[in-house]
């Protein structure tokens, strides 16, 4: 009996360690604003997705530069090299797409997440739908009515425009799906953060569960226009990767991007920072990733700034080494 105790004292300070987490920069790679692939500009990178041996980044772009489109890259010694270019043409019936996030599955299906575009008239609404590389788009993830907007007229309610699911992530074995809405409904407080999840149910998708996430306020003397979320990612079991961007303005009106890295339970929400992207690593920060191993048994954590297009503005990679560690 009292080997039983000792037992089940050590298993219980066992259980209340907690462990941290390290980043180490590896390095960065740019692409150049004025970067040309075939015949259209390189660019506007919302989205990321690792998946055998490739990186798949999607382009937000509208029609601007090119077609609605995806790049698929090569990945060798932390260095990419676009290997193509695939398109992605607009669903029948959707005049405006606007993707800004992608996931791709073991059975090479993609999730596309579009945000649509409320300036137009009537109203194009966001979806979040399957794909194929035949070009064929296959069922969607029903999203409550709630986060719509009216068609037409004065907007009191959903999603904000150029504001919707730029935040997607899928678990390791594929049964549940994880979104995060950029900014707040339109009818709730600015710091609440829409989180859905949706979960298998043989071939269709079955929303399982909504939450409010309330994002971070701006520290003290610090202005910032806008704060929401760029992008999730699946860490480990009932924890995610949140990543929260800013705009800030300061002297002489400059306007400056950031990000910062949360931990992010599951279940209650709780957040722990685990790194902020400013002064040197400053950046419109718009996706993240997960790469192959490390040969230290480190993991590789990805991610991509979107230039908007700016010819002066290069799109930047961010590799950085993640290991979790006690403290």
């Amino acid at each position: 009996m009292e080997k039983l105790k000792i037992f089940s004292f050590l298993f219980f300070l066992l259980s209340q360690v907690v462990w941290a987490q390290s980043l180490e920069i590896i390095k960065t790679q740019k692409f150049e604003g004025t970067e040309r692939f075939k015949s259209h500009r390189y660019g506007g990178i919302s989205g990321l997705s690792f998946s055998d041996g490739f990186l798949w980044a999607v382009t937000d772009d509208r029609g601007q530069f090119g077609s609605p489109r995806m790049y698929k890259h090569s990945f060798k010694n932390n260095s990419l090299k676009i290997e193509s270019e695939i398109p992605i043409k607009e669903p029948k019936g959707t005049p405006v797409v606007d993707y800004e996030a992608i996931y791709r599955f073991k059975d090479e299906k993609f999730l596309i997440s579009s945000e649509g575009d409320f300036n137009k008239k009537p109203r194009v609404f966001p979806f979040i739908k399957f794909w194929t590389e035949s070009d064929k788009w296959k069922n969607e993830l029903l999203i409550p009515e709630q986060f719509f907007p009216e068609k037409i007229g004065m907007q009191t309610k959903g999603l904000q425009n150029n504001s919707a699911f730029e935040a997607m992530t899928v678990s390791p074995d594929e049964l549940s799906i994880y979104l995060m809405s950029e900014v707040a409904l339109y009818q709730n407080q600015k710091s609440e953060i829409e989180f859905l999840e949706y979960e298998a149910a043989g071939a269709e998708w079955k929303f399982k569960s909504r939450k409010a996430y309330i994002r971070d306020v701006a520290p003290e003397g610090a202005f910032e226009v806008m704060r929401g979320i760029s992008d999730i990612l699946y860490w480990k079991k009932d924890y995610l990767l949140v990543l929260e961007r800013t705009v800030r303005v300061g002297k002489g009106r400059a306007v400056t991007f950031g990000a910062e890295l949360f931990s992010v339970n599951i279940q209650d929400l709780k957040k722990k920072k685990l790194f902020t992207f400013d002064k040197e690593l400053a950046a419109n920060w718009e996706g993240l990733a997960w790469g192959p191993d490390l040969s230290d048994g480190r993991k590789l954590l990805i991610l991509v700034s979107d230039n908007n297009f700016e010819r002066a503005t290069p799109t930047q990679y961010l590799f950085l080494a993640f290991k979790e560690e006690k403290p």
